[in-house]
């Protein structure tokens, strides 16, 4: 199901340099006041703007059939450089796939419209690999990581070069791993590895280490360093992040150390500010987390949201695996919760203007890496007939993202 997204031809453009920039030994590029530098061929910026839809003002601009045959015709240009200007936050671990492609295209000198489709390819392969083995490795809630894993919008960022694939499926594996155990000292180190994994790829996520506490199958060694090798990702990923910090959207007057001494002044200001996101926009997140797609502009129907929401309850109540420990529901409860609040907090931080009553830069996509600990709270053997869950998830999960590359082709293609 994922891989016809890879046909769409929208670019997440500072992720597309960041990962080619990387594979061209740039790992630590120059960082100045409007983002990470780099040089590259000139052929990675003429594709770009091959593709180019302008945003502002012409909402209505599509990728035509001249347009995109053009890009064939895009050479590398070696002998020619671009300046490029891109984010350079993350690590390199989360644009490994990407990576790969381009050193193969640029190991038999493929054109950059060929080095674009592969890096996709490879991010959707490498997204499908992780999460059949997450479902593969758990004990309980199958089809829950699989419907999850099915929702459209993370499909349309697994075909994508955007660093949220590898994210969300190695979030879903340390999840599926944790909740597996740790019998032996390789099953202690792989859990090790995918929690130094997820820190790397996005520190936010790290409170998933936290479910090790209520594995009774993890003894108290084997849980300190899972939570330690986490803790190390999240302190490397932090450490890159300040190494490659540039301001944040300087037009709209974002000014972290003025959020931050804002925030000291009145505690209570940031739980105002997600009390009123709730209010406003809190189905919003909801239809972003399932399929809100392209630039936040292509909606899917309401019939398709509360269809995913319904497959999503009926897998967690499938009768596969059992159910979780109270002891494991109340830590994902918690992780959960504590998850969803440091995200809020990150993006009112480092995205919203100072002491301003709305959280600006929130999007319901940051949300699919917990999918399966929200739903581990409830999960439980209610439902004695699998056959339900499978044929549920398999009609719904064909039918929203038929309907999703249709809204996206209709939305931005001739």
């Amino acid at each position: 199901v994922v891989l016809p997204f890879v046909c769409l031809a929208i670019f997440v453009v500072g992720h597309f340099w960041r990962a080619l920039s990387i594979s061209r030994g740039d790992v630590f590029p120059r960082v100045e006041s409007a983002g990470a530098v780099a040089r590259v061929p000139q052929g990675y910026s003429t594709i770009v703007y091959v593709f180019w839809k302008p945003t502002a003002g012409a909402l209505n601009v599509k990728i035509t059939w001249p347009q995109f045959q053009s890009s064939r015709f895009v050479r590398i240009e070696d002998e020619k450089r671009a300046t490029i200007t891109f984010p350079a936050g993350y690590t390199p671990v989360p644009y490994i796939p990407q990576i790969v492609a381009a050193l193969i295209a640029r190991g038999i000198q493929a054109r950059p419209v060929i080095t674009f489709y592969l890096g996709r390819l490879f991010n959707a392969l490498a997204y499908i690999a992780l999460i059949a083995f997450a479902i593969r490795t758990t004990p309980i809630l199958r089809w829950l990581f699989a419907a999850a894993g099915l929702l459209p919008m993370a499909l349309y960022l697994a075909a994508s070069w955007s660093p949220d694939a590898m994210t969300i499926a190695g979030a879903f594996f340390f999840t599926a791993a944790l909740l597996c155990g740790a019998r032996t000292p390789r099953h202690v180190a792989r859990l090790a590895a995918a929690g130094a994994l997820v820190g790397l790829c996005k520190p936010a996520y790290f409170l998933i280490a936290l479910l090790a506490l209520a594995i009774p199958g993890l003894r108290g060694k084997a849980r300190a360093v899972i939570i330690a090798a986490t803790a190390c990702g999240v302190a490397l990923a932090m450490w890159n992040a300040a190494r490659m910090f540039a301001p944040v959207r300087p037009d709209a007057h974002v000014d972290p150390a003025a959020q931050l001494a804002c925030l000291t002044d009145d505690p209570a200001h940031f739980a105002r500010a997600v009390l009123s996101e709730v209010q406003a926009r809190g189905f919003n997140y909801v239809q972003q987390m399932i399929g809100r797609l392209g630039l936040l502009d292509v909606w899917l129907p309401e019939w398709i949201i509360w269809a995913e929401l319904l497959v999503l309850v009926v897998c967690a109540y499938a009768a596969e695996g059992g159910g979780a420990s109270l002891k494991l529901r109340v830590v994902a409860f918690m992780v959960s919760m504590l998850t969803v609040a440091g995200i809020a907090l990150s993006t009112y931080i480092g995205w919203t203007p100072p002491c301003a009553p709305v959280i600006e830069g929130l999007q319901g996509r940051y949300f699919l890496p917990i999918v399966p600990v929200l739903f581990l709270v409830i999960g439980a053997p209610l439902i004695k007939r699998e056959q339900i869950a499978r044929v549920a998830l398999a009609g719904v999960a064909v039918a929203a993202n038929a309907t999703a590359l249709f809204a996206v082709a209709f939305r931005y293609y001739w």
